[in-house]
This record gives structure tokens, sequence and C-alpha cells, in this order.
């Protein structure tokens, strides 16, 4: 909690997150401006390894880096919103960067990345009810096929807790990936396609 306000509240609500909008709108303004390219570079060579510095400097403060919490949902965010808008600098500026990032798969994640992010959640809860998460006590489809294989019962051991972890990360990946992909082409593009009907005219 901060304050009354429910952690997730925080999280979630577009007032709580304003900074990083108002980041974004930051860049795009001085990438129009004279030299602003140039400009956003030198800011990026000072917060980029500042931003990298207090990030270590908090995961080993809080042992860790948790969701929830004070520091984490007050000055984690914005080092977060910093390093990755530093890292978009240097992308824009470099050439290199700019090929890497703009390989295929990449550009398809991030057409549906929003999609992933609003499905993701309900994905990884129904798959959760599946798995042992960590915990050789509860039950796992990964240890029940094991033990269906081996023949006998088995005791899961740490082997088996983390394929367990990899099998069910693989599956929410995918299937959160598979939806977002979905909704993508059945829903998003055949939307956009309607902008034709409303052509934006020169002032």
């Amino acid at each position: 909690i901060l304050g009354d306000a429910p952690a997730t509240a925080v999280y979630v609500l577009t007032p709580c997150r304003m900074d990083a909008l108002a980041l974004g709108g930051i860049m795009a303004l001085t990438l129009r401006a004279p030299n602003g390219l140039q400009t956003m570079v030198r800011w990026a060579s000072l917060l980029l390894p500042l931003s990298v510095t207090v990030w270590l400097a908090l995961m080993l403060l809080q042992g860790g880096w948790p969701q929830y919490g004070f520091l984490p949902q007050t000055l984690g965010y914005l080092v977060t919103e910093v390093f990755y808008a530093s890292l978009l600098v240097f992308t824009l500026a470099s050439n290199t960067l700019s090929e890497v990032f703009s390989i295929r798969p990449l550009r398809l994640l991030g057409k549906i990345s929003y999609a992933v992010y609003v499905f993701h959640i309900f994905v990884v809860f129904l798959c959760a009810r599946f798995f042992a998460l960590g915990s050789a006590a509860r039950p796992s489809v990964v240890f029940s096929l094991a033990q269906y294989f081996a023949g006998r019962a088995l005791a899961p051991g740490t082997f088996l807790v983390l394929l367990d972890a990899v099998t069910y990360l693989a599956i929410a990946l995918g299937l959160s990936i598979g939806i977002a992909s979905t909704s993508w082409y059945m829903l998003e593009l055949p939307c956009l396609r309607l902008k034709r009907f409303f052509p934006y005219g020169k002032a």
C-alpha cells in the first residue's frame, strides 16, 4: 500500500504512471528539434549508467526486484523508464542497434506487445493451476508425467521442479503470444484497415 492507495492501482492507473508517458512525449518533441538526437544522446550517456547503478543498488537493497512496494513503485518505476528511454535513444543513434532491434521477430512482437500484456494475465493464472511453480509439495502435470514414464512414484527433486518451471514459462509465453497474434490478425488489423475511410487532411 502507498498511502491509502492499493498497490495494484498505483501499478495500472494512468495518473500514477504519467511520468513514463511524459518522458515519451519529451523524447518525441526533442527528436524533432534541431540537433535533437544529439542532445538526447548526451543525456542518455549520463542517464543509462546512472539508471543501471541505481537499479542494481535497489535490487541489492531489497534482495530482488519485487513488483509492489514503496521503493519499486516510486524510484524503481522511474529508473526502469529512464533505462529503457536511454536504450531507445542509443538505438535511434546507432545503425547497428537499429538493425538488431528491427529484425522481423522483434517487430512482430512489438505489434502484438500490448495484446500480450492484456491477455497474459489470464493465461498465467490459468496455467498456474497445473504446475508446481517452485514447490515440490504442489501437484504438477510435469511430476505426474515423469512418474507415468518412470513407472513408479517419484519424489520431485531440484531437476523436476526446475523442469516444471521451464515448462510453465514456455507454455504460458507461447499461449500469450499465440492469443495476441490471433487478436492482431483477426481483430486489430481489420480495424486498422478502416482508417482508409478517415483520411487526414493537411492544415
